[in-house]
């Protein structure tokens, strides 16, 4: 008999598009736009379209998606500062 693998335990008590609390959102959205810029590595992009594939609403990802990108991004800007690395990109 086959067992199916157990899906990825979350944190979080709902999907993405049920999620209402705006500071639930903030965050999770939050750790979805670092994973997606981790995953996307050092000249790749990401952006609204991938927050949209991963279940948020075209709403969600556009009213708080951009500003957690610009978000990312900065940190990601200091955090590299004086390296010879590119930095991220952000494609909304």
């Amino acid at each position: 008999m086959r067992v199916s693998p157990k899906p990825p335990s979350t944190p979080w008590p709902d999907i993405r598009q049920n999620m209402t609390c705006r500071e639930a959102v903030i965050a999770r959205m939050a750790e979805d736009v670092a994973d997606l810029i981790n995953r996307a590595g050092e000249f790749g992009a990401a952006g609204i379209d991938d927050l949209i594939r991963l279940g948020w609403t075209e709403k969600q990802a556009w009213t708080h998606g951009p500003g957690l990108f610009r978000r990312a991004v900065e940190s990601g800007k200091r955090k590299r500062a004086g390296t010879r690395h590119p930095q991220f990109r952000r494609v909304a």
